[in-house]
C-alpha cells in the first residue's frame, strides 16, 4: 500500500502526494469546487464554460503546431465539470516535471481568452445542450432531476440553458474565476514518480504567490421529495426504471461501508431481477454528495416485463437480509479487498481515490486502501442489517419513462403504494 502525504501551502492550497518513485510518469489532478451545485438561476452553465475557457486558454498557450495541441487536448490534458466540482488532469514524464507546474499555473491564471474564444465555446456548449435534448432518456434523466431536487441547484443541467450562455460575457466568466479558482478552494494531487522530501518545497515555490479565498462555497441543503412514484412518457421501445434512496449525515467510514453494500446488492438484485423477470441490465449504482449518500437501481425492458419486473424489485428488497449469510458476506469480503489491492498498484487509481475523500469529507477522514480493508474486514451481518434498514428506511422515489399507458401506470402506483405502506423491508 502507498503512502500519501497531505499539506495544507501558506496560501491554503491543500496539496496531496502519492509517491510512486519507481514509475517515471507523473500524474496531476486539480480538483476546483465549483459546478452546478454553486449556481443561481441566472448563473447556471457558468462553471461549465469556465472550464471549457480554462482548458482552451491553456491549450492554446502551448507553443505547438495546431494539429499538435489537439493531439495534447485530445490525449493528454482532460476537462470535466460535475455538479459540484471541475477536475484538471494529465501525466506527463517526471523528467518535466517542472513543465507540469508550469501548466499548472496557467490553469490558475486563465490568462489570454478573448472575446472570439468566448464566443467559440458558447457554440460548443450550446452544441453539446442541443444534443443532449436530441436523446430522448437524456430529457427522461432531466426529469428525474428536476423531480427529485425540486428547487435544489442539483436539478440545474451542468451544460447551461442557451438564454444564460447568450447572455455570459467575459466580465462573468473572470469574476467566477477570481471567486472560485483560489486556494482554498481546490485540492492539487499529484501520484508518481517524485520524492516526499521535494514535494512541499515545490508546491510553497510554485504557488504561493496565488491570492486567497476567505470562506468555501455554501450549497442549499438537499431535501429529499420522498415516497414519490413519477411518470415521464417518452418514445422508446423500453420502459425505463429508476428507483433513487438517499442516506443523509454519513461520514467517511459510513460511505464506504454503503458502497461496499452497494457492491453486494448490485449483485444480489441482478440476479434476482433476470432470474425472475429476464432482464438483460440492471444495474445498481450509488452517488456521494456533500450531505448524502444518493443509492440508484436502474433498468430498462420490453414493456410486457414491467409488472413481473417491479413486484420481484420490491421483493427482492424484502428478500436480501434473510438470503444474505455470513458466508455471503465472507466471499465479497474477499472480492472487493481483491479489488483494491489490485487498485493500489495504479498511481492514477490512488491519486483520485484519495483526493475524492479529501474533496467530500476532508483531509481528517481520508481513507486509504490500507484504511478501507480495515473497516470491511471487520463488517458483520449485524453490521450488514444496520446499514441496509438506514439505507431503505426512506422509502425512496420511483421514475418509470417511456411508452406508457393509463392501465400500466395506474398498475405501478398500486405495486408503488403496497411498497410503501409495508414495514416488510425495515
Amino acid at each position: 500500500m502507498v503512502n500519501y502525504l497531505v499539506t495544507t501551502l501558506r496560501n491554503g492550497l491543500t496539496c496531496i502526494l502519492c509517491p510512486f518513485e519507481n514509475f517515471r510518469s507523473v500524474y496531476f489532478d486539480l480538483a476546483v469546487r465549483v459546478g452546478v451545485r454553486y449556481e443561481a438561476k441566472n448563473m447556471v452553465g457558468l462553471s461549465h464554460l469556465t472550464e471549457h475557457l480554462v482548458a482552451t486558454s491553456v491549450i492554446n498557450s502551448l507553443k505547438k503546431h495546431p494539429w499538435q495541441k489537439h493531439f495534447v487536448a485530445t490525449n493528454n490534458f482532460h476537462a470535466y465539470s460535475l455538479v459540484d466540482r471541475t477536475n484538471f488532469e494529465f501525466t506527463i514524464d517526471k523528467k518535466n516535471f517542472a513543465s507540469g507546474i508550469t501548466f499548472l499555473k496557467k490553469i490558475l491564471r486563465l490568462s489570454n481568452i478573448s472575446h472570439e474564444c468566448l464566443q467559440t465555446e458558447k457554440l460548443l456548449v450550446q452544441e453539446e445542450y442541443m444534443n443532449a435534448q436530441e436523446d430522448s432518456k437524456r430529457r427522461f434523466y432531466d426529469f428525474i432531476d428536476r423531480e427529485y431536487f425540486g428547487q435544489n441547484p442539483l436539478a440545474h443541467p451542468i451544460s447551461g440553458k442557451t438564454k444564460n450562455l447568450d447572455r455570459f460575457s467575459l466580465d462573468d466568466v473572470r469574476a467566477w474565476r477570481a471567486q472560485y479558482y483560489v486556494p482554498t478552494n481546490m485540492i492539487l494531487t499529484v501520484a508518481g514518480g517524485i520524492s516526499h522530501d521535494s514535494f512541499q518545497a515545490l508546491m510553497n515555490n510554485a504557488f504561493s504567490s496565488f491570492s486567497n479565498l476567505q470562506k468555501r462555497p455554501v450549497t442549499v441543503p438537499f431535501v429529499h421529495r420522498e415516497n414519490k412514484v413519477s411518470f415521464f412518457p417518452f418514445s422508446s421501445n423500453q420502459i425505463h426504471f429508476v428507483f433513487y434512496l438517499p442516506v443523509t449525515d454519513i461520514s467517511a467510514e459510513k460511505n464506504l461501508r454503503f458502497e461496499f453494500l452497494v457492491g453486494v446488492l448490485n449483485e444480489y438484485i441482478f440476479y434476482t431481477l433476470q432470474a425472475k423477470s429476464k432482464v438483460y441490465s440492471v444495474q445498481v449504482d450509488s452517488r456521494t454528495y456533500e450531505e448524502f449518500f444518493n443509492f440508484a437501481i436502474e433498468s430498462a425492458f420490453s414493456p410486457e416485463k414491467t409488472i413481473i419486473f417491479v413486484k420481484s424489485f420490491f421483493h427482492s428488497l424484502s428478500s436480501f437480509l434473510p438470503s444474505f449469510k455470513p458466508k455471503d458476506l465472507n466471499y465479497a469480503k474477499a472480492k472487493f479487498i481483491e479489488r483494491i489491492t489490485i487498485d493500489s498498484d495504479y498511481p492514477k487509481e490512488n491519486a483520485n481515490m484519495i483526493a475524492w475523500y479529501a474533496f467530500m469529507f476532508g483531509t481528517t477522514q481520508i481513507l486509504d486502501f490500507a484504511e478501507q480493508e480495515k473497516i470491511i474486514s471487520r463488517l458483520t451481518i449485524r453490521d450488514i442489517h444496520a446499514d441496509f434498514q438506514s439505507l431503505v428506511a426512506s422509502k425512496g422515489a420511483l421514475f418509470v419513462g417511456g411508452k406508457l399507458n393509463n392501465t400500466l401506470t395506474r398498475s405501478i402506483e398500486r405495486l408503488w403504494n403496497v411498497y410503501r405502506s409495508s414495514d416488510a423491508i425495515c
